[in-house]
């Protein structure tokens, strides 16, 4: 192949590619660096608002928006929060309560979870058969002292 002259230094190399245009790694390196440097120059400092705190500052590069890092975090993490949702609450009562307030009100009253079921609509019948069978001694009241109406939720 014949020779090129570098696109950074000059010199003439042997290409080993024909797209080659520079003679080593670090002409091709300091040649973007350059580029890029060039393209973020501001020239003179502008001096500009900082976006957050409103102070006046010396831009570092032309695209600077922020006076320091601070303020930088700052206006993301305020930007962020406005779009996180709450969290739904969860709900109070799970399967496992339902089953240890069936299992409580079994104990209290003697009589099986199927049998209490079918006493939901008529309370009185209900409280008649949990009192004979705490007269006879199948049914486990928490307390004597309190006055509980079982097959009804008690409210707080």
């Amino acid at each position: 192949m014949a020779l090129k002259n570098c696109k950074y230094c000059g010199n003439e190399f042997t290409p080993i590619r024909k797209d080659h245009v520079f003679c080593s790694r670090a002409c091709q390196r300091q040649y973007h660096y350059e580029k890029r440097k060039k393209q973020n120059d501001v020239g003179d400092l502008k001096e500009v608002e900082c976006v957050q705190c409103h102070k006046i500052f010396k831009q570092r590069h032309k695209n600077q928006k922020y006076c320091c890092d601070e303020c930088k975090d700052d206006y993301y993490k305020a930007w962020r929060s406005r779009w996180k949702r709450p969290k739904p609450k969860r709900k109070v009562r799970t399967t496992m309560n339902n089953l240890d307030m069936r299992a409580r009100r079994q104990k209290e009253t003697g009589i099986s979870d199927g049998k209490l079921e079918a006493f939901k609509d008529c309370p009185e019948q209900l409280q008649k058969i949990i009192r004979y069978q705490q007269e006879i001694g199948r049914a486990y009241p928490i307390d004597p002292n309190e006055k509980r109406v079982i097959g009804k939720r008690a409210r707080s």
